[in-house]
């Protein structure tokens, strides 16, 4: 995940949802880039979303095994 512009020096949530609306990883991000270890995770769709102070975005993420 890399943060860019003024969301690079505030905090942030990360959250990563299945489709059945369970939060199955969860993690506070500092920084302008980190690695998400998603290996436990089996193959399928999820939602990624990130909120900051200034907002949120939510994306699709897919896992493909």
């Amino acid at each position: 995940v890399t943060r860019q512009g003024g969301e690079t020096r505030q905090a942030a949530s990360l959250q990563i949802v299945n489709l059945e609306g369970r939060i199955v990883y969860e993690s506070r991000l500092e920084g302008e880039k980190t690695d998400l270890d998603v290996s436990h995770l089996p193959a399928g769709v999820y939602l990624v979303r990130l909120q900051t102070p200034q907002g949120s975005a939510t994306r699709k993420l897919t896992i493909a095994r």
